[in-house]
């Protein structure tokens, strides 16, 4: 990559990490010619695929990842979103990184700020918290370099609590994706660190995929001009789809100087909205949203696991039919695709709670939803759904299936709480005495 910006004037777009959502965005930016880059470091085989498949620029550290993005896109599960964070904030002090940065963007004329945009499940609490860590602390080198030129558009007041010292590379630990040795050359001593502006986001709605319509056009166009192997892997400018021939999420920003900090050409590719100048709008505005789809798919299952195990599935489903048709539909089409995301909605599940205690004054949501976050975990660790990939199907296909896996999990679970009550030597009641 060269020493300057790009001459395209488009910022280069970091994800982390490339899972269903986030391969999906990436191959959105990339048919509009956006550059997208990627970390791999601790990242699964499945990731190391993605990413080789969708053509993305990969850095196996987060020191030269930070380099050489100007918007960074955190979409990891709910349970990482603060260690992701913190991983960051620790790359941006990196001498080499920041080196690196300097000398790629030497000559920019738009501002140099890194872009942190944190696009996950969050609570409200939780993204103001990740907010505060990138906030200059008082006294400290990047405070001082800032000191009698002004605050920049976007930069959070500097009231809030200080960034994270040290201490908190534990965090990094507890993440799937952290390093357990630091890098060469970690902390920048007196050089001031990379420049961080954050933003809360929160994406509403399915991973962008390419239109039908869409699809066919670009394999006539291939099929029209591509003659030799090298000219089919280098498609040209025609060959790409338009924003209107594919299907996006809605993706809810809220922060200050929004229009300011990123191109409204970025905006409109990523189907982003500023919703409001506040930490935190936009995760309330998920969380919302997402208890409302995945907690109605939390209910559907417990409904159909439980007809199941009591052997009069067939009748519900019959009733579900006549009198609430359009709650079959959603049972159909919601359930099937839970299992392979069942283990990051367990988090996420917490964090709506979180939101309708904070947010809402709401305290009995986090009941409620700390029940709902307790079905996935149960459906991602006691059954043989939490065996299931995107990728590769083989159990939970149809709602039915689903409902089946449930109820054997539930079976499963009584077998082995029954066995250990034998070794025990404790006799007790599970409904009758056999």
């Amino acid at each position: 990559m060269a020493a300057t910006a790009q001459p395209s004037d488009k910022p280069v777009i970091g994800i982390l990490s490339l899972g269903e959502m986030g391969t999906g965005i990436a191959k959105l930016l990339l048919a509009h010619d956006y550059e997208v880059a990627t970390c791999t470091q601790g990242r699964s085989k499945y990731t190391l695929r993605r990413i080789q498949e969708a053509n993305i620029k990969a850095y196996d550290t987060d020191s030269k990842f930070v380099a050489e993005v100007d918007v960074l896109l955190s979409i990891v599960p709910p349970r990482d979103a603060t260690a992701t964070a913190v991983r960051m904030l620790e790359a941006s002090r990196n001498v080499d990184a920041i080196k690196r940065r300097k000398e790629r963007l030497a000559e920019a004329t738009s501002d140099t700020n890194l872009i942190y945009i944190d696009c996950n499940a969050i609570s409200a609490k939780t993204s103001r918290n990740i907010a505060a860590f990138f906030v200059p602390q008082e006294g400290s080198s990047e405070d001082l370099s800032r000191s009698g030129s002004g605050s920049r558009p976007g930069s959070q007041s500097s009231s809030a609590p200080a960034p994270p010292p040290r201490r908190f590379s534990l965090a990094r630990l507890l993440s799937s994706d952290a390093p357990t040795t630091a890098e060469p050359g970690s902390l920048a001593g007196p050089s001031a660190p990379i420049k961080i502006v954050y933003l809360d986001g929160g994406i509403i709605g399915s991973p962008p995929s390419q239109t039908k319509t869409a699809t066919n056009s670009a394999d006539k166009t291939n099929n029209n001009t591509n003659t030799s192997p090298s000219s089919s892997k280098t498609p040209g400018p025609s060959t790409q789809p338009s924003p209107s021939e594919w299907k996006r999420p809605s993706l809810v920003l809220s922060g200050p100087s929004i229009t300011t900090l990123l191109p409204s050409s970025l905006l409109t590719t990523l189907n982003a909205t500023a919703i409001s100048p506040t930490i935190g709008a936009a995760s309330t505005l998920k969380s919302c949203f997402a208890a409302t789809t995945k907690g109605l798919t939390a209910l559907l299952t417990l409904s159909l696991a439980t007809a199941s195990q009591s052997h009069v599935l067939p009748h519900l489903l019959s009733h579900l039919e006549t009198y609430a048709p359009q709650l079959l539909t959603a049972a159909q089409g919601s359930m099937p695709t839970m299992p392979p995301k069942a283990y990051r909605w367990v988090e996420e599940m917490r964090q709506i709670g979180s939101t309708f205690a904070t947010e809402g004054g709401l305290e009995c949501g986090e009941t409620v939803f700390g029940g709902v976050a307790e079905l996935y975990r149960f459906v991602s660790e006691d059954t043989v759904l939490g065996k299931e990939r995107t990728e590769s199907r083989k159990r939970g296909r149809t709602a039915e299936d689903v409902a089946a896996c449930v109820a054997e999990g539930v079976r499963e679970k009584r077998k082995k709480a029954e066995k250990a009550d034998e070794v025990g030597g404790k006799l007790v009641w599970r409904g009758s005495w056999d």
